[in-house]
């Protein structure tokens, strides 16, 4: 569906604050919903970016998972416990040092990671869509009215 942005001169406009109180709360609905995987597991946003840190380094501790996220280790540790449980992450002692685990995925935490990658692309393509739709001088304004609300 096209936007429809010609206005009348009689036509009142509509105030912009709760329009843009809605938009942020709705954005970050999307952001912050879990993802329903085909198994039926969830995995939340603290759950997946945690997957990915330990993707990206292949093998990570939680010392250094705390310092890369820039949270408590406590709090880093909540995320690990769940994609434990979840048989999605291996936690494995760190040689020369038995008060230290050092973390990395399991097969099925990288089949999860891409399976969440998927639905994450479709849970946005609606929102692409949009931004397609538009017409360049409509796309200047929104993004020229977004950079300014950005600087507030």
């Amino acid at each position: 569906e096209a936007l429809e942005i010609e206005q009348t001169e009689s036509e009142e406009l509509e105030p912009l604050n709760p329009l843009l109180t809605e938009s942020a709360e709705h954005f970050m609905a999307l952001v912050d919903a879990p993802y329903t995987l085909k198994d039926k597991m969830q995995l939340h946003p603290t759950e997946i970016r945690t997957l990915s840190l330990i993707a990206s380094e292949g093998s990570i501790t939680l010392t250094q998972l705390s310092q890369r996220t820039g949270n408590s280790k406590s709090a880093v540790s909540k995320p690990i416990r769940r994609l434990c449980e979840k048989a999605l992450i291996d936690k494995t002692p760190t040689p020369g040092n038995a008060r230290e685990n050092q973390l990395t995925l399991k097969v099925k935490g990288k089949t999860a990671l891409s399976e969440v990658k998927t639905l994450m692309t479709r849970r946005f393509e609606s929102l692409q869509t949009l931004e397609a739709s538009l017409s360049p001088k409509e796309y200047k304004i929104i993004t020229a009215f977004l950079r300014a609300v950005n600087q507030l």
